[in-house]
């Protein structure tokens, strides 16, 4: 985790933190998914994102509309199936209810051939009593830290995946905060 100043009762891993990870599906059955396959493989750690066209791979792109420090970055993909997820996960120092919030960048373009994108991303909690699915609001209509609920967690180990699945154009992949609240 990088180091910030925040509030003990926080905790926030961003892409370019340890606890951050993106995996694809490893299976390839067709010529077009191990092409995509040998795409992933060239990706450069940064690149241009073209929201107008984005690729169906991850890629790490700068911006001032992205969470982060020094360096502010996301990674980005065309929207999937839902085979490409990113993960992040850290370590709770004790177990309680905690608010699990993401980081939607603000001024998500999508081109003129999709000004009308509704969709919001789709994540799953891995809490101490299961896993729970949740879609966040139209990311046209929020951004910055959205709540994705309250959920109990044990001491340890705690996850949030952001699948590729979504009714938007591409998915942003930036941060997660824990915050601790009882």
């Amino acid at each position: 985790m990088k180091e910030r100043t925040l509030p003990q009762n926080e905790i926030i891993i961003d892409n370019e933190d340890p606890g951050f990870s993106i995996a694809s599906s490893e299976e390839v059955k067709t010529l077009k998914e191990w092409l995509l396959k040998r795409e992933r493989g060239r990706a450069q750690a940064y690149s241009f994102f073209e929201s107008h066209n984005p690729k169906p791979v991850w890629t790490t792109t700068l911006g001032e509309n992205y969470h982060g420090g020094f360096l502010q970055s996301a990674v980005l993909k065309a929207a999937g199936n839902g085979d490409d997820l990113a993960r992040w996960q850290c370590q709770l120092p004790e177990e309680g209810i905690y608010e699990v919030q993401v980081y939607i960048p603000r001024h998500m373009n999508v081109g003129w051939r999709h000004r009308n994108s509704k969709g919001g991303f789709h994540y799953e909690i891995l809490h101490a009593n299961g896993i729970e699915e949740v879609e966040t609001p139209p990311v046209r209509e929020k951004n910055g830290w959205v709540s994705l609920g309250h959920y109990f967690f044990n001491q340890g180990e705690a996850a949030v995946e952001l699948s590729d699945k979504t009714d938007f154009p591409y998915v942003a992949a930036d941060a997660v905060k824990w915050v601790k609240t009882k």
